[in-house]
């Protein structure tokens, strides 16, 4: 799998198809793909509240099959195009504050099988949140790697969730056993808002 961080050519305050982004290559700048745009890059600064286009073109060694992409959850709205194809999108994406809507789901999209060169093209707008544009890279590789790296992400955070809560519950008997001492209730309050976080995060 290859995080694809860097070398993006990037449109701000543009909203371009593929084509589009083809064909205006000399008003782009380079951006990394993770970070945000409002991180300083080349001199360049942005706000948060705005929208713009990421383009990479991914050249491959050899032809590869069972390739993936996975678009990182981003509290911004976004499209994701391969070559000229929308495969994937979150929330709506606008140059219209009052029609755009933040969209929070990552998702895993196939790349059309026998391609060796491909474009990604990503529309983002980002009007609801404090931190602009893509906040972690991309992800490419291999169908079946990527499906598993969720699965222990998952296996990974049931496993946090239930130390979690047998700590809570364990503090919140010791409260009940000598109420006189507040410190078990304060850590299980503790523990409850870490448990809390961690299901909505």
């Amino acid at each position: 799998m290859l995080a694809l961080g860097g070398n993006w050519t990037f449109y701000w305050q543009q909203l371009l198809e593929p084509a589009e982004a083809l064909a205006s290559r000399s008003r782009a700048i380079n951006i990394n793909g993770t970070g945000g745009w409002q991180a300083k890059q080349k001199a360049d600064s942005y706000n948060a509240i705005g929208f713009g286009t990421y383009h990479l073109t991914v050249i491959l060694q050899d032809q590869a099959d069972n390739l993936a992409v996975r678009m990182p959850q981003i509290e911004s709205a976004y499209k994701l195009y391969i070559d000229s194809e929308l495969v994937a999108s979150g929330g709506t994406v606008s140059d219209d504050e009052s029609v755009a809507r933040p969209g929070y789901n990552a998702q895993m999209v196939r790349i059309p099988q026998g391609k060796k060169t491909f474009t990604i093209t990503i529309q983002v707008s980002n009007y609801h949140s404090s931190w602009g544009g893509l906040w972690s890279s991309p992800i490419l590789g291999d169908a079946e790697a990527i499906h598993q790296l969720k699965r222990d992400k998952i296996a990974l955070s049931m496993f946090i969730l239930g130390a979690l809560l047998i700590t809570s519950t364990f503090s919140l008997i010791q409260f009940f056993l000598r109420p006189s001492d507040k410190t078990p209730l304060s850590f299980c309050l503790f523990v409850s808002h870490s448990f809390y976080q961690r299901i909505y995060s």
